[in-house]
C-alpha cells in the first residue's frame, strides 16, 4: 500500500533510520513442486519446502533483514539463512499431506486468505475436489465466489468449532457450481474425496483451520495405521 510505505518513509526520515523496502528486491520463480520451490533474490538462489509466491516474499523479508543486521555488524552467514529457510514448515498452509494423489490443505478463514489460496491454486493443473468448510461468523459469500469455480467437485463439510451449516454454505456454492455433495464430517469428507480422483489430480481442504486441524488429525491417524501410503510434510 502506498500510503502506508510513504507514512514508514516520512517516521524514519524523522528519526533518521534507515527503511528497507522488500519490494526493492528482484524475485524471480525458479521452480515449483509439490515438495517446495527455488527462486532467486537479487541473483541469490534460495529453496524453501513452503509454496506460494507469498512464501517468496517472506522468505526474502528475512533475507533484507539479515542484510540490515550486517549494516549493525552482526553477522549471520548466508549459509545459516538458507539453511533455516530450507527447514521451515507452515503445518496447514498450502499444506501437502500426499502425492499420490495429491491432497492440500490450506487453513485460509477470511477472503484475504482465500485469494492468496487462489492465487496459488490457478498454477495448478487437476484440480479436481474441494472440501470446503467455512466458519458461521466470516464473509462466506465472498469466500465461496472467490474458490468454487476453480473446481470440478465441491464436498461440503464443517470443522469443530462454531462451524456454518453445509446448506448455507451450499446456497453460495450453487451460485458458482451445481457439482455439490454434502458430508458434515469432515474424515468422511476426506475419504469420498479419496474415491473420486485419480494420481495426478487435486483434492484441497481449506475454509477453516479448524477443518484443517481435524483432517490432518485424522489423516495422521490413517497413517499410523496404515503406513504404507504415501504420505510427505507432516
Amino acid at each position: 500500500d502506498p500510503t502506508i510505505v510513504s507514512y514508514f518513509q516520512e517516521v524514519c526520515q524523522q528519526k533518521k533510520s534507515p527503511l528497507f523496502l522488500v519490494q526493492n528486491l528482484t524475485i524471480i520463480p525458479k521452480q515449483q513442486s509439490s515438495a517446495g520451490q527455488s527462486f532467486l533474490v537479487d541473483g541469490e538462489e534460495f529453496q524453501i519446502q513452503m509454496l506460494g509466491k507469498h512464501q517468496q516474499t517472506n522468505a526474502a523479508t528475512a533475507f533484507l533483514a539479515i542484510h540490515a543486521l550486517q549494516r549493525r555488524e552482526i553477522t549471520i552467514p548466508k549459509s545459516a539463512l538458507k539453511t533455516g529457510l530450507l527447514k521451515a514448515t507452515w503445518p496447514g498452509r498450502l499444506h501437502v499431506i500426499s502425492t499420490s494423489p495429491l491432497i492440500m490443505l490450506d487453513g485460509a478463514h477470511n477472503v484475504a486468505g482465500m485469494e492468496t489460496a487462489v492465487e496459488f491454486l490457478k498454477t495448478i493443473p487437476n484440480r479436481k475436489i474441494l472440501i470446503l468448510g467455512i466458519a458461521q461468523d466470516k464473509e462466506i459469500a465472498a469466500m465461496v465466489k472467490l474458490i468454487a469455480p476453480l473446481f470440478e467437485q465441491i464436498i461440503i463439510t464443517q470443522g469443530n468449532y462454531k462451524p456454518a451449516l453445509v446448506e448455507v454454505i451450499a446456497v453460495e456454492v450453487k451460485k458458482y457450481n451445481p457439482n455439490i455433495t454434502l458430508l458434515p464430517n469432515p474424515a468422511e469428507a476426506l475419504l469420498h474425496a479419496q474415491k473420486m480422483v485419480d494420481d495426478g489430480e487435486l483434492i484441497f481442504v481449506t475454509g477453516s483451520l479448524y477443518l484443517v486441524g481435524d483432517v490432518l488429525k485424522e489423516w495422521n491417524l490413517h497413517q499410523s495405521r496404515h503406513p504404507r501410503q504415501e504420505q510427505i510434510q507432516q
